[in-house]
């Protein structure tokens, strides 16, 4: 059960969604829903790039971060009015303020990796600071999303990864909740080592969880994970997709690319990531 919600508030393309979609969620499950505003690049934001800066420059560049943060806390009081959920805005703007606010919330939720089209900044790091330290599920909300509900049609990657068992655990309310839930394992051709579904099947059955279609792929190793994935969400009618994130280490998901990174960036419906 979900009762406290946490929305990164940030300028990143994609907030006045995810902010919709956080509070809808809220009203669905009559939780409370705490805005938090993330600053994007600025986690130092008055070291200068040649050792030395003005005093004007240091002026203006508060004057602009000081905007920025009402603008969004200003949308989100304007949102969460419009659509009547209980919601308080932290006044807390300091880089750890997310992580401190999840510890005490079940879910955190976000925009997908996408830039501040005025400041080319993007939101990426933020998004991995809160995987990989919040210690709670996330939400990403697709860029071009722009329906409020979510979680009626949910696929879940499975793989008995320790990521995947974390991933199930953290999403069981929703999955309880879900009208269909599709089970999905990837295994390629020649592969000896087959995961098999009926177990899972079996665990969520058990927390009565309608699971009752399931799907294990075969496929050419010319498709990648992240592409079955994707093109299972747009054929199914998907509307959130549950995975473990960086099952491997996150140097070696940044070297090779990795399904949790191209997940982040390019899917295109929502997204519910842990660790």
């Amino acid at each position: 059960m979900y009762k406290e919600i946490v929305v990164c508030v940030n300028e990143a393309e994609g907030r006045d969604n995810a902010i919709t979609a956080a509070a809808a969620f809220a009203n669905q499950h009559n939780a409370h829903l705490l805005g938090v505003y993330c600053s994007l690049g600025e986690d130092s934001p008055l070291v200068p790039a040649m050792g030395v800066v003005s005093a004007d420059l240091i002026m203006e560049a508060m004057k602009q971060y000081k905007e920025r943060r009402t603008a969004s806390k200003q949308r989100f009081k304007e949102i969460t009015s419009e659509v009547g959920c209980s919601a308080d805005w932290l006044d807390d703007d300091s880089v750890d303020a997310p992580i401190r606010a999840a510890a005490y919330a079940d879910l955190i939720i976000t925009n997908q990796a996408a830039k501040d089209k005025a400041r080319g900044v993007s939101n990426m790091s933020l998004i991995n600071r809160l995987i990989l330290e919040s210690g709670k599920p996330v939400i990403l909300t697709p860029t071009g999303w722009n329906q409020t509900g979510f979680g009626a049609r949910i696929a879940l990657g499975w793989d008995e990864s320790r990521e995947a068992v974390r991933a199930v655990a953290d999403a069981l309310p929703l999955l309880q909740q879900a009208e269909q839930v599709d089970v999905i394992s990837i295994n390629y051709e020649g592969d000896d080592d087959i995961v098999d579904i009926s177990e899972i099947s079996t665990y969520l059955a058990q927390r009565n969880v309608a699971n009752s279609f399931h799907l294990q792929v075969t496929s050419s190793r010319l498709d990648s994970p992240e592409k079955v994935l994707s093109n299972y969400c747009d054929e199914h009618d998907i509307d959130l997709l549950v995975i473990g994130a960086y099952g491997h280490t996150r140097l070696r998901e940044i070297v090779l690319g990795g399904v949790t990174r191209h997940m982040i960036r390019r899917s295109k419906v929502p997204l519910l990531l842990t660790h």
